[in-house]
Order: structure tokens, then sequence, then C-alpha cells
């Protein structure tokens, strides 16, 4: 994808975020949480944007996930506890939005399953910079492929309560199977990395996410 392509795909993407997932805007007091049900948030670690050391700086970072269904004693990933596209952007604006489940059916739950695709489109898209010499340049890392992704979790959810669960994204860490020294500088004087086949930055997404609480 094309740089300009990219930062477009970025823009409309975010602007189909609440489309998407059917979720409240970030910040916004969670319904589901609320009333009772399940609410997920994401975020990118690190924080987006940011410096990653070594010289390479996270500028923004679209990911499409599909598919996401909750499981536990008590759901199946049926419609009560699944979603079929959520979008998350990071660009610095604000996180993005939360998904709720509003009647997911109290009980344990034990996995956050979903896979990374984009279809058409790239599943990741990330943009920043980095240093080759002395020359600082834009880079864009770009994971085509679809990605599965299991997330354990450990919660209890108890009737007529909300439960709130933040997914950390270590976005950091699939950057980082990048040598950008070694990445040869386009015509657009980008830095360019595109995995289409599964490789190291797909092995580092399906490893990224991980469960939290929630912070109060």
């Amino acid at each position: 994808m094309a740089p300009r392509d990219a930062r477009r795909w970025l823009v409309a993407a975010s602007l189909l975020v609440g489309a998407c997932t059917g979720a409240a805007p970030p910040g916004a007091p969670d319904a589901a949480a609320a009333a009772g049900g399940l609410t997920f948030a994401w975020r990118a670690v690190p924080a987006i944007p940011g410096d990653l050391g070594g010289d390479v700086v996270v500028d923004a970072a679209g990911l499409v996930l599909r598919d996401l269904r909750v499981f536990g004693d008590a759901a199946t990933g049926d419609a009560r506890t699944n979603v079929a596209m959520v979008t998350l952007i990071w660009d610095g604006l604000g996180q993005p939005a939360t998904v709720g489940f509003p009647v997911a059916p109290p009980g344990l739950y034990s996995a956050l399953e979903m896979r990374a695709d984009g279809g058409i489109d790239d599943s990741l898209t990330i943009h920043g910079h980095a240093r080759q010499g002395d020359v600082v340049y834009p880079f864009e890392l770009e994971v085509d492929g679809a990605v599965a992704i299991a997330v354990p979790l450990e919660l209890e959810l108890d009737v007529g309560r909300g439960a709130a669960v933040r997914v950390d994204v270590d976005l950091g860490a699939v950057v980082g199977t990048v040598d950008w020294a070694q990445v040869p500088v386009d015509a657009a004087g980008v830095l360019r990395h595109e995995e289409i086949d599964a490789g190291p930055a797909s092995a580092a997404l399906a490893r990224a996410f991980s469960a939290h609480a929630a912070d109060p």
C-alpha cells in the first residue's frame, strides 16, 4: 500500500470505528459495564505516539480485528459475545473505542479469540520514523495476511454487575522484529517493510495481546 493510500486508510478507518463496533467513543461512560456485561478497552504498548528506543518512534497504527469472540462456561462466542469487526486506531488523538457486550451472560470467562484480518487491505499498518546513519526517515510497516489471536482470560462476571477488561497490544514488539537500518529507502523516501506471508511481524502480533483488569 502506498504511503498516501495508507494514510487515507487510517483516516477512513478512524471514521468507521463507531460504525464497526457499535461502541461508545473513548472516555464516554460504558453502558455494558454500568448495567452488567463485558467491556474491552484497548491500549497500545508503548503508548502511541511513542519512542521505542534505538532511534525508532511510532506515530500511528491501525489494526483490523474480525470475528472477535469471548468464551466462557456460559458463553460459546455466540451473538451475545461476538462482534464481526473492530477497527482500532492509535494516532495520538485518543484511544480506540471500547467494545461492549451488554448482554453477556454471567459466568466464568476463559478466552478472547479473534483474528487480525484486513481483507483486501492491510491487517496492521504502523507509521513512524527510524534513523539510518545521520538521516531520520519515515517508515511504514504492513502486515497483510490474517493472524489468529487467542488471549487467555481469568474473569468472573456476576449477575447484575459489569466487568471491564483492558487489553494491552504490544505493537513495540511487532516493530522490533524489523531491522530498520537494513530496510532500503524507496523512491518516496520511506522505509517500507511489507510482510505478505506469515513471518516475524505476524508471529509477534499473534503474541502481542494480554488481558488485565481495567484501570479504575
